[in-house]
């Protein structure tokens, strides 16, 4: 089984056009570790899904070890769900956040895009930036912002909090 994700002309889009390349829900089936455009075997989309979860724990861990005082006043970094709002209102945002970020990647990483053929295509990363300060402004009240889940799995494995379980499913 291979998953392809090439434009319509067959050609490839560029692995390295932005930092936070699909650093979302779709990064975790297609682009996990930073990119391979193209096709991807099942297996190692598998593997790649399994290294990126391995890598946000030890990271989680990291920072715990480091920053106890701080991973401790912030709750370990996990999302929750805050009060007041209902599960479908988080999942809501979570999904509109997601789209959101994904929209942008993929409009400001077109290959077909005149404006990446210009002399500065390195502004990718700019309207990608500002999408992911915008959802982080808009959802960070409501749940914390789990537009990647990897990142959600590490700090919930780590902090293993009741609520922070409770609530993970929305981010995942």
């Amino acid at each position: 089984m291979q998953f392809s994700l090439n434009s319509s002309d067959g050609s490839k889009g560029n692995p390295r056009s932005g930092f936070l390349r699909l650093d979302d829900n779709i990064s975790c089936f297609v682009y996990p570790l930073g990119g391979n455009v193209g096709e991807v075997s099942l297996v190692r989309a598998l593997l790649y899904i399994i290294a990126q979860c391995l890598g946000a724990i030890c990271g989680v861990g990291l920072v715990k070890g480091f920053q106890s005082a701080f991973y401790v006043r912030y709750g370990g970094g996990a999302n929750e769900l805050s009060s007041g709002f209902s599960k479908g209102t988080g999942l809501a945002a979570e999904i509109i956040g997601t789209f959101v970020l994904v929209y942008t990647v993929f409009s400001a990483t077109d290959p077909k895009r005149s404006a990446r053929d210009s002399h500065v295509p390195v502004l990718a990363p700019l309207p990608i930036g500002f999408a992911v300060f915008m959802v982080h402004l808009a959802t960070i009240p409501i749940t914390g912002t789990g537009i990647n889940p990897a990142r959600s799995l590490g700090a919930a494995v780590i902090y293993n909090n009741e609520k922070a379980w409770d609530d993970h499913l929305l981010f995942q």
